[in-house]
């Protein structure tokens, strides 16, 4: 039954996951010359729930009734004026007041990812469970189990990146990582041209520290962590990006003691035994190695760089809003005579199985997704021949060195709305802190 409820009887809800309520500008002139056309949903505060407050808490909510629908249009009819409203009474508990408010909200994409978060969490402490509030606000379970995943990270960093215009999406990246500090140290990068780069940087990080973790293990059960390498040789090493770092108890010689260290990138191991035509090369050994940690630094942020590319063309779908830009990219890609067609890239971005060889090409199933899609393969296939793994920006000594193919590629891929980071744009104009002078 709607009633007519005075609006000096009525109180926004106090646990309202929507704390901001907007431009109410139009809405009051809206009300102002038509008056309310929905009734507000409201609850009677002296219903159980309301009296377990203390009397402190009380005090602070003067109305009779509670708005459980309809908070946007309560406070826009205070300003036109309205002395009632039309109102429908409902006698739900807490909870449903919460899920309903939830619902609504998020139905009319009134809710910022940061608000439903929180108003999740306030179910969670009434002891609702995930499935439960996925029954009551009709919601899917993975929705659900998104937002509540959220509430683990700095929540003032979280709200910030709101603000930035952070999406789900960027939160379901997020959660790739294990660490919740890594996941707050990324969260800071949303919303600037630095994510991507970050996250993949903290996502290897973290594949490397698990490695590490499972190496120094099978090491220990026959070699022992040095704090000095004086007069041991190094036999073998295992690297940060080495996907198949495979620990192997050496056969020989026999007596020998075994060591290891570890580094940012590499794990060496060494034994005690070093073999006569080495000895006098074990110096120039030792300077190989520190110079290895350095390149192999600069190697990571390259990779890392060139991922970054890759994937940008590979969910790039812009292909009709940057046609000029992608026609360009063709066109070089056909005059481009140095460098070959990458067939093994081409497929994998396209989502082929690859047999390998050119003979073995699976045509029918290109030419199904060409059929669909032909600007997205072409754009796919062109950048399979203007961009290479390897490219990077620094001679075998570790030296900035110029590439003019690289530049080029970048050129045309910030037309077609790629944003370079910081590591990126300091490697291609030689000021990237890594390079030796």
């Amino acid at each position: 039954m709607i009633i007519n409820i005075k609006t000096e009887k009525l109180f926004p809800h106090p646990d309202n996951p929507r704390k901001d309520l907007g431009d109410l500008v139009e809405l009051t002139a809206s009300i102002k010359a038509n008056g309310i056309l929905q009734n507000l949903t409201v609850v009677p505060k002296d219903m159980p729930w309301y009296k377990t407050l203390n009397d402190d808490s009380k005090h602070n909510y003067l109305g009779d009734y509670f708005v459980v629908i309809g908070n946007r249009r309560l406070a826009a009819a205070l300003r036109a004026g309205l002395e009632e409203i039309p109102c429908a009474v409902s006698d739900m508990d807490l909870n449903n007041q919460i899920a309903t408010m939830l619902l609504e909200n998020i139905q009319r994409n009134d809710l910022t990812i940061y608000e439903q978060a929180h108003g999740f969490q306030m179910m969670l402490d009434l002891g609702e469970t995930i499935k439960t509030i996925t029954d009551k606000t009709g919601l899917s379970y993975i929705t659900v189990k998104r937002r509540v995943n959220l509430l683990e990270l700095d929540q003032d960093k979280l709200r910030e990146s709101v603000e930035r215009g952070a999406t789900i999406q960027d939160y379901i990246e997020i959660n790739k990582l294990e660490n919740v500090e890594n996941k707050n140290s990324v969260l800071d990068k949303i919303g600037t041209q630095n994510f991507n780069y970050a996250l993949r940087e903290a996502l290897d990080n973290e594949k490397w520290e698990n490695d590490k973790i499972k190496i120094i293990a099978e090491l220990e059960t026959f070699a022992v962590r040095a704090d000095s390498t004086d007069g041991l040789f190094c036999i073998t090493s295992y690297s940060k990006h080495n996907d198949k770092n495979k620990v192997v108890r050496p056969a020989e010689p026999e007596g020998a003691s075994y060591y290891f260290t570890v580094s940012d990138y590499y794990i060496y191991l060494y034994r005690n035994i070093i073999p006569e035509e080495e000895q006098e090369s074990d110096n120039f050994q030792r300077v190989y190695e520190k110079d290895r940690e350095i390149r192999s630094e600069l190697e990571e942020i390259t990779q890392r760089a060139y991922n970054l590319r890759r994937d940008f063309i590979r969910d790039f779908s812009g292909t009709k809003k940057y046609r000029q830009a992608v026609e360009k990219f063709i066109l070089q890609a056909l005059m481009n005579e140095n460098y070959d067609f990458n067939d093994e890239l081409f497929l994998n971005m396209l989502d082929i199985e690859y047999a390998g060889g050119t003979k073995d090409m699976p045509y029918n199933q290109i030419y199904d997704v060409l059929e669909k899609s032909p600007e997205r393969v072409l754009l796919i296939a062109s950048y399979c021949r203007n961009d290479d793994p390897d490219w990077g920006y620094y001679d075998w000594d570790g030296k900035f060195e110029g590439n003019p193919e690289l530049d080029n590629l970048y050129d045309i891929l910030e037309e077609l709305g790629y944003e370079m980071s910081d590591d990126e744009r300091a490697l291609s104009d030689g000021t990237h802190k890594l390079y030796v002078q």
